[in-house]
């Protein structure tokens, strides 16, 4: 109750008062509480819905220039877990040659992010002035598009005006002859220290040049107050096929910094049109053309020429020099058939010297002669036509004819005069015998008959005891068995493989009492079997051997001691 000067004084409030306090209280905390509970589940909800409106996918390539051949590298990279970008609208403008994916997931502080990449190397289909490419799908996001620029003319690399890195090519003449040798230059100027790293050399591919390398040295030079670098490489040149062919230009890739970041540059070289002549009109036309500084032939002979018999060997070797070709330009000699001589020619040697630079290649041939006739055997001028290189006219190299004075060999003639005699004798020699009989001193003949008859068998039975004691008792040497010797030529020749049966006629007659030549010469099949073999292993033409008749010469090969006691020693050589 409130006194009379209106103060309260021991005022109690009621319980119902307090209820209904409280009541209100707990309404307003669930209201609290429910708008907390909305609000986090806003949040939340943002917070998923944020990385995905702000999902982006990018694409870049290594470098955005480029010549013809080169290949660039597309990254492309996305932020979420798709799919595979979708390369369709590429396919006619680029090869893919590679493609690989890798993923990335980094935790910073809690943070965790993840991103996908796709790297692939592309190959331009076409060479125009430039060429882009074109936006491309990732799951619901696409890239950019990049445009890429071929450069066709000369380009170095430069900072503030400054070459920094250049390449050229030079050619030592700008007009030659089909396949004449010359020298094809290329340099690179690097300004060392502004460049991080020199990467790839990329060449153009020319079919009718054939380039041979020869030398690389690195030296310094300083050009216009900067101090390169220099690589310089020296090839040797020749063209196949007459006509204006032209160089493209090289290219070289580079890195360098640029601020904080590396970046991928390329550099490209001049480009050249060489002038290739075709053969002259007046150079033989069944003679390979032979362009050079100089041709020089010279020959060399084992024994000397004026001393020969029938049926003797002698070698001869004739040696090809050419200044400014290789060895396989100057091919092989063809030597003709000469009457009355055997020839038998060896694989040539073919050798290339490069320490000037140009070429000078040698051919070494060698030919194995055996005279078949007595008499004068005349070896006709060896003559190879030329081009000088450096005079444009027609030169010859010759090896001047030679005459072989051929003897008569007794050991071939013998047999036959020996049985023309006795035929000649047999006649006149009956009626003397008549009159020796007839003579009163016949008794004197005949004792001495007698006498050298029967000393005659006294040594000869002497002789057979002796053979079957040997005076002086000899170590076992190791026995080569002839037979495998023989199954080699034999497996050869049924295999008609020319090369092997040469290499184990070789084998089996090393192991002869006499060398090959020797039984040539006595046995004329054998000759004859081995003649054919050499001229399908050393003959230009290609053609099938057979080897039923060189196992049939040899099969049937007499032995020395039986060929000595036939009628006729050694058989001719040419038998008509």
């Amino acid at each position: 109750m409130m006194s009379s000067n209106g103060d309260y004084q021991n005022q109690k409030i009621p319980l119902s008062f307090y209820e209904e306090n409280s009541i209100l209280n707990n309404v307003i905390t669930k209201v609290i509480i429910k708008m907390i509970k909305r609000l986090l589940a806003s949040l939340c909800l943002f917070g998923m819905i944020i990385p995905t409106a702000l999902a982006e996918v990018t694409a870049r390539v290594d470098k955005t220039e480029i010549v013809p051949g080169e290949t660039i590298t597309l990254t492309i990279t996305t932020d979420t877990n798709s799919e595979s970008p979708d390369i369709e609208p590429f396919k006619n403008l680029f090869d893919v040659v590679g493609m690989n994916s890798s993923t990335q997931t980094v935790n910073i502080n809690g943070q965790i992010s993840r991103s996908r990449s796709w790297i692939m190397a592309l190959s331009p289909k076409t060479t125009t002035s430039s060429i882009v490419i074109p936006p491309l799908n990732v799951g619901n996001e696409q890239t950019k598009p990049i445009t890429i620029k071929f450069i066709d003319t000369p380009q170095n690399l430069s900072v503030n005006g400054q070459d920094i890195l250049k390449i050229e090519t030079a050619l030592e003449q700008k007009s030659v002859y089909i396949q004449q040798q010359q020298i094809f230059t290329l340099r690179v100027y690097i300004d060392a220290p502004k460049i991080y790293k020199v990467n790839q050399l990329i060449k153009p591919t020319i079919p009718d040049l054939n380039f041979q390398f020869l030398t690389e040295q690195n030296y310094e030079k300083q050009i216009n107050g900067i101090q390169y670098e220099v690589i310089e490489q020296k090839y040797a040149l020749s063209a196949l096929k007459s006509g204006s062919i032209h160089i493209p230009s090289y290219a070289l890739t580079a890195t360098i910094r640029d601020k904080n970041s590396l970046q991928n540059k390329t550099v490209t070289s001049n480009e050249l049109t060489l002038e290739v002549k075709p053969r002259p009109a007046n150079y033989p036309a069944n003679m390979p053309f032979l362009p050079a500084k100089d041709v020089t032939l010279s020959e060399q002979w084992s024994n000397p020429s004026d001393n020969l018999l029938e049926g003797d060997s002698i070698s001869r070797t004739i040696t090809i020099t050419a200044t400014g070709l290789t060895s396989k330009q100057i091919g092989t000699l063809s030597i003709a058939s000469i009457t009355g001589i055997r020839s038998y020619p060896e694989n040539p040697q073919l050798h290339d010297n490069w320490s000037q630079l140009l070429p000078i290649g040698t051919v070494i041939q060698q030919h194995v002669l055996i005279p078949t006739q007595a008499g004068k055997i005349t070896i006709p001028e060896v003559k190879i036509p030329w081009w000088n290189t450096q005079t444009n006219k027609l030169e010859y190299a010759t090896l001047p004819a030679k005459t072989l004075d051929v003897a008569t060999n007794p050991a071939l003639h013998n047999s036959n005069s020996n049985k023309a005699s006795s035929n000649t004798n047999t006649l006149p020699t009956i009626p003397n015998i008549i009159r020796k009989v007839e003579s009163p001193y016949l008794w004197v003949w005949q004792s001495l008959s007698a006498f050298f008859a029967v000393t005659t068998f006294i040594f000869l039975g002497l002789w057979l005891y002796s053979r079957q004691q040997p005076a002086i008792i000899k170590q076992e040497q190791p026995i080569i068995n002839p037979k495998t010797l023989l199954d080699d030529i034999k497996r050869a020749c049924q295999e008609n493989d020319p090369q092997q049966a040469r290499t184990a006629l070789d084998n089996w007659a090393k192991q002869q009492p006499e060398n090959l030549t020797d039984i040539m010469i006595r046995y004329t099949p054998l000759a004859e079997a081995i003649e054919e073999l050499n001229k399908v292993l050393y003959s230009e033409a290609s053609s099938t051997w057979k080897g039923d008749k060189l196992w049939q010469a040899i099969q049937t090969l007499p032995p020395k001691e039986q060929t000595q006691s036939s009628e006729s020693i050694i058989p001719p050589l040419y038998p008509k």
